[in-house]
């Protein structure tokens, strides 16, 4: 089984996630591309409880300009996770 981990650009939150995931792709929205200043971000879901965080504050940010809208990031530096 896999195990995948990483952390927010500031470190203070870390992600673990085991197993494979559910999904992997690329999101092509405006938002995106703005965020990584290229034509795709890629992502990769995880089934619930797959995933664990540990850390600082995490929160919910919903974009209504774009197609998708949800992203988990650090509360606290608005870093991506």
């Amino acid at each position: 089984m896999s195990v995948y981990t990483g952390s927010c650009l500031c470190g203070s939150v870390t992600y673990k996630a085991d197993g494979e995931p559910r999904r992997v792709f690329e999101c092509y929205c405006n938002w995106c591309q703005k965020i990584t200043g290229g034509s795709a971000r890629a992502y990769a879901v995880f089934d619930m409880g797959k995933a664990n965080y540990s850390g600082g504050a995490i929160s919910e940010f919903v974009d209504k300009n774009t197609e998708h809208g949800f992203k988990m990031i650090n509360r606290d530096a608005s870093s991506d996770l």
